[in-house]
């Protein structure tokens, strides 16, 4: 009844005052937008590809990449392996200082969670990309599967082809800030690839 009435007394006094209708009629709350410091990302993939030659034969791999880089989250990952941020940055301390090394190119990316990336590299060295697509994080696991395919094209100086081509697929379980290690025998030495992570940039 006090309600009917309230209703009432408020369509009266809006013949007077108009102005009183606002005060009447019950209010929605106003809730601004959420926005984020100017380059912020809360929720983002980060990856970054760096890959390099090293040339000679098997036995030299070894001052590079010891046994002990070898990891068991790998899933189907054929020769990649993945190794935590202090083992990746002393492989890149090797590499930069190792005369057999050579730098081929580096490339890096961020983008919204879940969405594939593609990362390239082209130079006279050859064309190198690394399509990468990170799932979802859940509560039952620490780590992401990703699904990587590296694919990779070198000019040849000796025999019938012009190029070597070479295409990997593969899947690994992946925390934030590992990174996933990929050594492959080419004709003159070993391409190896460093591709590291970063969740949630």
């Amino acid at each position: 009844m006090n309600k009917i009435l309230l209703r009432r007394a408020c369509l009266a006094l809006t013949l007077v005052f108009p102005l009183a209708l606002t005060s009447c009629l019950p209010h929605e709350k106003s809730v601004a937008p959420q926005t984020y410091p100017a380059g912020a990302c809360q929720s983002c993939d980060a990856f970054s590809v760096s890959v390099w030659h090293v040339s000679g034969g098997e036995a030299g791999l070894t001052d590079f990449f010891p046994a002990q880089d070898s990891s068991t989250e790998s899933l189907n990952s054929g020769d990649m392996k993945v190794i935590d941020a202090a083992r990746a940055e002393a492989i890149m301390q090797l590499l930069q200082h190792n005369r057999r090394s050579t730098f081929i190119g580096k490339a890096w990316s961020t983008t919204a969670a879940g969405k594939s990336q593609l990362l390239s590299v082209n130079n006279a060295s050859g064309a190198f990309s690394a399509e990468i697509t990170a799932g979802p994080q859940t509560r039952k696991l620490s780590s992401r599967v990703v699904k990587l395919i590296l694919s990779d094209s070198i000019p040849v100086t000796e025999g019938r082809v012009s190029e070597e081509k070479s295409r990997v697929s593969a899947r690994v379980l992946l925390r934030d800030g590992q990174t996933v290690l990929s050594v492959r025998s080419v004709q003159d030495g070993w391409l190896v690839w460093l591709i590291g992570a970063t969740f949630s940039a």
